[in-house]
Order: C-alpha cells, then structure tokens, then sequence
C-alpha cells in the first residue's frame, strides 16, 4: 500500500497548477467503476461532504479490504477513486494506520490544502476506517458503536470524542498567520461576509478567530445570512463574499438587487457547483415527475422546503 501512497504523492506533486491537479482527479474520475444504483442507498452515505457520496467496505477471504464508491460530483468521485487506487487490496490495519496528514501534499485547491475539498479527503478516508473497525467488530461477535461527537470541555483542557470533533477541536486555535492575512484582506476591500453554520472546521475557526479584529463577518442561519448582507451594504460595503452552498449566493444577489444594490460585488467560495442535496432532489426528473402525476388529484398539498434554489421558490410561487 505504502508504495501506491506514495506513487500518487508524487504524481500530484510534480504537478504544480492547481488546475492540473483538478484535471488529473477528474482523470481518476473516470476510472472508477459506478456503483449500481441498488449501492447507492442512505445506508452507504458519507456524511459531511459537500457532495453526496457513497462507499461500500468488504472484507475478501484473503483477508484484505476492498472498497467500492461513487458520487453525485465528478471532483469527488476522483477523491474516490485516488483513495481506492491506493487502498484496495490491503490488510485492515495497513488502512487504519492511514492519517489525513499522509495526503496533505497532494494539496487541490488553496494553498495548503485547507478547503472543503480536504475536508473531502478526511471524511471518506474516515469512513473507510469506521466501516473496517465495524466488520471487524462484527467478525470477532462483537458490537460497534462509534462514540457521539462531543467536545468535552474543562477548566483545563479540552478532549474529543469521535472523528469530528477531533476535527473541530484541531482548528478551536487557528493559524495565526492565515487569520492575520484574512484580516488585512478584509480590511484594505472593505469587506463583508456572511457565512453559514455548517461548513467545515478550519474556515469556521479561522472566520471566528477574523471576527475579534472584523467584525464585519457573520455566521448565521441560512434564513438571514441575506438580510445581514443586506445591512452591511447599507452601511457602506460594496463587496460581500458568501460562504456556503449554491442557494445562499444566489439569495443574497437577489435581496441585493432587489434593494437596488445591483453594482454590489457578491462572490461565492468556489467556482465551482456546491450543491446541497435538498435542493437538488426538488429539481431531479423523479421528483417532477411525482409533482405531475399529484397534481392530477385535487386535494393535493405540494409543500416546498425554503432552502431550495429562486428557480424552484419561483416555479411554486406560480402554483395555483
């Protein structure tokens, strides 16, 4: 395994566009196998990506792990595939022994990696080790549960419990030198953020730690990360940045120009689709479909979830 590790490493390494690096994972894309759509079911799902994911885990007669998985995104299935290219075929422990850290030079994205793209990383490396641990428990007649994420706090340290609040705790004291380089950003554009709850740790850190020196950042519900934007722009701001998913950037350029703040910069955190599962399922062709066939009942209720993209506020708006 350690050989195929460190195989891709350098296949990545020596190539020094981000750019490339994103073409060289769609090229890995390509060379996984789909799962059939019977594999494709909740109880697969990788929570905590961006996308969705998911992975199935066995354990051959030979003793070794095998691995298959797909996604809904052609980036991420690329982080499945490098993973599986590198995985498939060892011993338990041999994967358990895997850390984050021994993929950080592979580095898509920003620099150092941090982004939502290496939380990617994590959490289906992560999922591969917690489905190993739970048919090893089951193999040895035993039951597995894996601990429920919890921050345990005292006056004098502070522990974890589970992957994600590992996770979270990493970042409770970011890099200082990534918060003061934010901060002189921010402050020489004169700009606002709004930002979402659930995003992954290291931005969330970071973003808290900005806050104590600008205190024009703002981590909020969905709801009113638009109404916030909204303000700031009336107090003077002429550049908003929006951190979260499609739906959020979208909001905040529409209650901007409807205000009349149209020249109003709003950028998103990637160029890229970053799409939310919900929001996609109430435009899929099955969902539409069950609308149609309802609809031909006369005492059917059609109830749309406010966190859904303008094209789907705007067709139900139109319903009678």
């Amino acid at each position: 395994m350690s050989t195929r590790l460190n195989k891709l490493l350098a296949e990545f390494k020596v190539l020094e566009d981000p750019r490339d690096r994103v073409m060289r994972l769609l090229d890995y894309s390509s060379l996984l196998p789909p799962l059939p759509q019977s594999e494709r079911i909740t109880l697969n799902r990788v929570m905590g990506c961006t996308a969705q994911v998911w992975l199935i885990a066995k354990l051959g007669s030979d003793g070794r792990m095998y691995f298959g998985a797909d996604s809904d995104s052609k980036i991420t299935r690329g982080f499945c595939s490098c993973l599986i290219s590198c995985l498939n075929g060892s011993f338990p422990e041999e994967v358990l022994k895997v850390k984050i850290e021994d993929l950080s030079s592979i580095n898509i994205g920003v620099a150092g990696g941090a982004n939502s793209r290496a939380n990617t990383w994590h959490n289906i490396l992560i999922s591969m080790q917690k489905r190993i641990r739970a048919i090893l428990a089951k193999n040895l007649g035993k039951s597995h549960v894996e601990p429920f994420p919890s921050l345990l706090i005292t006056t004098e340290d502070i522990s974890t419990q589970g992957s994600f609040a590992e996770a979270q705790a990493k970042y409770l004291s970011p890099d200082a030198s990534k918060v003061a380089e934010l901060v002189d950003a921010l402050k020489e554009k004169q700009i606002g953020a709004v930002a979402h709850f659930y995003m992954d740790p290291e931005v969330q850190g970071v973003l808290v730690a900005t806050k104590h020196e600008w205190p024009h950042i703002h981590i909020l519900d969905s709801l009113v990360m638009a109404d916030q934007a909204l303000k700031m722009v009336e107090a003077g701001y002429k550049t908003i940045v929006v951190l979260g998913v499609d739906f959020m950037s979208k909001n905040v350029c529409a209650v901007l120009d409807r205000a009349s703040f149209e020249k109003v910069g709003v950028y998103r955190m990637a160029s890229e689709k970053i799409s939310y599962s919900l929001a996609d399922a109430a435009i899929s062709p099955k969902y539409l479909q069950f609308l149609e066939e309802a609809s031909r009942y006369a005492t059917s209720l059609h109830v749309i979830y406010i966190n859904t993209s303008l094209q789907k506020k705007a067709q139900s708006n139109e319903l009678p």
